[in-house]
């Protein structure tokens, strides 16, 4: 017997002339993850490895099977699909030195049994076809006759059938795959034969491939972070301890005015005082809308320490938002300013209430799993959700953001997001209760060398903003980015900065307490930018559409597990359920992420995008369909889609494009329209009026075919 079956990466196996029904199409991609990225001009410069099957496999496979070209076949096609998650598979199969294109549909829920009749068929159609076969075969492969010997290719398993044995080599192109990643393919291929030969009715998508060690490694050994912290302590004790420590030392910084350690103690007590006169205790929802100064951070600490958790509300939020936020927590006490009007039943409270209560710390109950802080994430059903953290979670991640930086690193930390954003949690929580000094400004634009940071954190469409502004003071030496993709060239600028010594990059949901995993950039710019490992007691898991494990290589879906995972959230118990599932691997719960992400060989996680209609733009988090569902809602608006798209400069803008019902609307109104119920950030940047939307041939809108509006044309 000898028969090779082949297979390519993002290479087109057929024109759509083709006669036949069955490869009536265009060809599918096998979209394989590759070691080293794929170049225009294609190269191959081939190595392979050959293996021979277990003597039990053998024995059991020769029984069983009458024909072997059909279960190698059935192997292989489960094999990419596992790969690549796509469900339409072409392989090149040659018998009799003739190469014929097999497609091969897949689904998860299909057994090899189940796939076993259609292999069959492919096969025996394969072998009836004659020399003079129309199909004009455009896919890389190769073949061991000379009429393919000058055909690149990116792998090809050749099996046969020598005696008794049989053999297998796995001919590959090393200029996208490396020789370790080429020998787990190997397991994997195995590992999958024996599974099949096994269980014949188990469902592809369950059948095992991973071997033992390969699965403690992705499993165990890279979630292995266990570390002991306080978790008896809350927020406020660690805070403190630092008072105790060095009482005069320079807490927080704004403008011309400061407060030291003692001083932002005994004020934040007068608060919390009067709180706990007015009845809040733990569980206490207290909602606090302030302009930036040092009476914001005064109330974060006040609230805190009276056992209460904050509801964070930005000013600049339109009125029906921040109502919104307010009724769907049942806020009953807002610390606010006189300037800043609010609608709210909420007893409001200001700073010149409470001047004569105690500067005592006082003597409140709260528990670790007590609530610490609610902050609202945007909605795809139209309205903001509320994410509860608890105590607990923060002191998690403070305690390892005191393990993994230096006291000398977050001596001076500058403090440029909103409350309303969890980046604001490092720069104020982490910064207090580390012994450093909190450098509170308008944002991060408002930089200047007399703030003299030490550290900046903040999202990468800022830091770019101020690189190309030349406005990183000298005195910073760490950049912390989060919130947005990291684009690799913006690191390579980052270090070219003479006084900029480390640039780390950080990936987590508001659902997991800020910050999820880690990584410290490389100034080698050819590293791939990757967000890490995950930081101290949290985990990570990449997983398929069935929560099985995903190779090394592979894509699949973050879920995060650990002590930094929230409560759930607020007043949301069908979602909390959806998104925080039992943790199939361990203790506790895991949160859905919706971020699609691989392992890379070391460890390191890669980010790839999202799977659903989320977009980051300037950290905040966005869903598309909260945007289109205020927008459908307009008298005058038939149908919205909204999208996210990059200039030239790589910064992102979101473009709403309309059919609209009757008169025409202008694009102003839509604008006002959107301002007041939505932060500016949601607004999109253009409005496009269109009489229909493109549609694809099954119906669907393509988005693809959308316009750009005329005034981003010569920007892209």
């Amino acid at each position: 017997m000898d028969c090779s079956e082949q297979f390519g990466k993002n290479i087109p196996l057929l024109e759509k002339s083709t006669s036949k029904e069955q490869l009536n199409e265009v060809a599918t991609f096998v979209d394989l993850p590759t070691d080293s990225p794929r170049f225009a001009i294609k190269t191959s410069d081939i190595q392979k490895e050959t293996f021979s099957l277990k003597q039990e496999v053998l024995i059991k496979l020769k029984r069983d099977n009458d024909d072997l070209s059909e279960i190698f076949l059935l192997t292989l096609s489960a094999l990419l699909y596992r790969y690549s998650n796509q469900s339409e598979i072409i392989i090149g199969y040659q018998g009799a030195h003739k190469i014929q294109p097999i497609r091969i549909n897949l689904n998860g829920n299909d057994s090899s049994f189940d796939l076993s009749e259609q292999i069959k068929n492919s096969i025996l159609l394969a072998n009836q076809e004659s020399q003079e076969t129309k199909y004009t075969l455009i896919f890389a492969t190769c073949d061991l006759s000379s009429e393919f010997k000058k055909i690149n290719f990116d792998l090809r398993f050749s099996i046969y059938s020598i005696e008794n044995d049989i053999d297998i080599t796995l001919e590959y192109n090393q200029n996208l795959f490396n020789k370790k990643t080429i020998k787990r393919m190997i397991t994997h291929f195995q590992n999958l034969l024996e599974s099949i030969l096994q269980d014949p009715t188990e469902e592809i998508s369950k059948l095992n491939l991973l071997a033992s060690e390969e699965k403690q490694l992705i499993l165990r050994d890279w979630n292995q972070n266990k570390v002991d912290y306080p978790n008896d302590k809350c927020i406020h004790q660690l805070f403190e301890q630092q008072v105790v420590k060095t009482p005069e030392a320079i807490a927080l910084v704004f403008e011309n005015q400061s407060l030291t350690y003692q001083q932002l103690n005994n004020r934040a007590n007068q608060l919390a005082h009067y709180l706990i006169s007015l009845g809040v205790k733990p569980e206490t929802l207290v909602g606090i809308c302030l302009e930036r100064s040092l009476e914001m951070i005064v109330g974060l600490l006040g609230i805190l320490k009276a056992g209460g958790a904050y509801v964070p509300l930005d000013p600049n939020y339109p009125a029906e938002r921040l109502k919104y936020m307010l009724e769907d927590a049942n806020v009953e006490i807002l610390l606010s300013q006189p300037n800043i009007t609010i609608e709210t039943s909420a007893q409001i409270i200001y700073f010149d209430e409470f001047s004569q209560e105690s500067i005592e710390n006082p003597d409140v109950k709260v528990n670790p799993e007590n609530l610490a802080y609610v902050i609202y994430t945007s909605g795809s059903t139209g309205k903001p959700k509320g994410v509860m953290i608890e105590q607990r979670n923060t002191v998690a991640f403070i305690e390892w953001a005191r393990s993994y930086f230096t006291s000398g690193q977050l001596n001076k930390v500058l403090a440029s997001t909103s409350l309303g954003f969890d980046l604001s949690i490092f720069e104020i929580f982490v910064t207090l209760c580390c012994a450093g000094q909190v450098i509170l400004v308008e944002n991060a634009i408002s930089l200047n060398e007399n703030h003299q940071p030490y550290l900046i954190n903040t999202v990468p469409s800022a830091i770019k903003t101020l690189l190309e502004m030349q406005a990183i003071p000298k005195s910073v030496k760490i950049i912390s980015l989060a919130g947005e993709p990291l684009p690799a060239l913006l690191v390579q600028k980052l270090y070219q900065v003479d006084h900029i010594e480390q640039v780390f990059n950080l990936y987590g949901p508001s659902e997991d307490t800020t910050y999820s995993s880690v990584a410290l950039m490389s100034r080698d710019s050819t590293k791939k930018v990757v967000i890490g490992r995950p930081i101290s007691n949290s985990q990570i898991y990449i997983l398929d559409f069935n929560l099985q494990p995903v190779l090394i290589g592979v894509a699949g879906e973050l879920f995060i597990g650990g002590d930094g995972l929230a409560r759930g959230y607020l007043n949301r118990p069908e979602l909390t359920q959806e998104k925080f599932i039992i943790n199939p691997f361990g203790e506790g719960r895991l949160y859905k992420t919706g971020d699609l992400g691989r392992y890379l060989p070391d460890g390191n996680i890669e980010y790839l995008g999202r799977i659903d209609n989320q977009v980051k733009i300037r950290g905040f988090r966005i869903e598309l369909g909260e945007i289109e569902s205020l927008l459908n809602q307009h008298p005058q608006i038939e149908q919205t889609v909204v999208i996210s798209t990059e200039d030239s400069s790589g910064d992102k803008k979101l473009i709403a494009y309309l059919v609209t019902i009757g008169q025409t609307i202008s694009k102003n109104e839509l604008r006002q329209y959107l301002k007041n119920k939505l932060p500016e950030f949601m607004v999109p940047s253009f409005f496009v009026i269109l009489e229909q939307f493109p549609l694809t041939p099954n119906g669907k809108i393509d988005k693809k075919a959308l316009p750009l509006p005329e005034v981003e044309r010569a920007n892209y």
